[in-house]
Order: structure tokens, then C-alpha cells, then sequence
């Protein structure tokens, strides 16, 4: 879109001058505005914490992610409250690059880091999801409660983790060996 001249009317019909200084001064108006908004934007980010959305979006992972209680939102609105807060995350780190690079590197890590944590988090899921396939099927079935549900999720965490123990403690008797 090209600019249009202050001296004519979109017809390209000469303009009255006293419309020409009122159509320049509108513009000058709207470029003023422009810059107060960016800085309105700026200043509203400035004050919104990194570490917090990160925390919140660690929440709605938990929520999501858990085994054991189906999640107390929808998957849909679960991924919308995601999608905001990371965008928000992103307007701040892309704010602190341009200002403030140590913040951005920092704020970087902690992203990696989130990120990490919810990659174990929805594996771990997955899996307990997997190794539930089989009760799942009979709980269909059968009238089973959320509690013993439960008791057979601790009970197989505890096994997972008895036998991750066993392996570990076998491991180092070889490397002491």
C-alpha cells in the first residue's frame, strides 16, 4: 500500500487546504499515538514476571500430565492457556534481547529447562498410560473406583521404582567390582 499524497482526495481531486493541514495533523496524531502504544506495551511487559508464567504454565502441565485425576479443564482450553502464556513468555524474552542480554540468556535456561521438565513429564505419562492400557480395559468393564485406580498407580510407581533401585545398586557393585 503506497502513501497517499495530503493534497488530494483518494480521487485524485485537489483538496482544500484547510482539509490538507487537518488530514496532516490527523496523521501526526496517529503516529504519536503509535509510539505511545509501543511504549504502554513495553512497560506492561516489563512488569509481568518470566519466572510466573513459566510456573503457571508448569501447573497446567501438572494438570494435564497427571495420571492418576483427569484434568479439571478441558484439553482445548488447557492448550489456549498455554498457547497465551507462551506467547507472553516470548513478547518478554524478545524485550529483554533487545535490552538486556544477561536477563535473555538467563530467561533462555529457564525456558530449556521447562521445557526438559515437561518433556519427562508427558514420557511418564505415556508410559503409566501404557502400562495402565490392560486395567483400563477392565475398569470398562467392571466398576472400578478413582481410589483403586490410585492404589494401582502407587503400586506400580513403587514397583518402577524398587526395580530402578535393584539395577542401580547392581550397577555400582559391577563398577566397584
Amino acid at each position: 500500500m503506497g502513501r497517499r499524497s495530503t493534497s488530494s482526495t483518494k480521487s485524485g481531486k485537489f483538496m482544500n487546504p484547510t482539509d490538507q493541514a487537518r488530514k496532516e495533523a490527523r496523521k501526526r496524531e496517529l503516529k504519536k499515538n503509535k509510539k505511545q502504544r509501543m511504549m504502554v506495551r513495553a512497560a506492561v511487559l516489563k512488569m509481568k514476571d518470566p519466572r510466573q508464567i513459566i510456573r503457571d504454565m508448569e501447573k497446567l502441565d501438572e494438570m494435564e500430565f497427571n495420571p492418576v485425576q483427569q484434568p479439571l479443564l478441558n484439553e482445548k482450553v488447557l492448550r489456549d492457556k498455554r498457547k497465551k502464556l507462551r506467547e507472553t513468555f516470548e513478547r518478554i524474552v524478545r524485550l529483554y534481547e533487545r535490552e538486556n542480554p544477561d536477563t535473555y540468556k538467563e530467561l533462555r535456561k529457564l525456558e530449556l529447562d521447562y521445557e526438559t521438565k515437561r518433556g519427562q513429564l508427558a514420557l511418564y505419562f505415556d508410559s503409566v498410560k501404557v502400562c495402565f492400557l490392560p486395567f483400563l480395559e477392565e475398569i470398562e468393564t467392571a466398576a472400578v473406583t478413582v481410589t483403586e485406580i490410585g492404589m494401582m498407580w502407587m503400586t506400580t510407581k513403587a514397583t518402577l521404582k524398587r526395580t530402578v533401585k535393584k539395577r542401580e545398586m547392581k550397577a555400582w557393585m559391577v563398577i566397584r567390582d
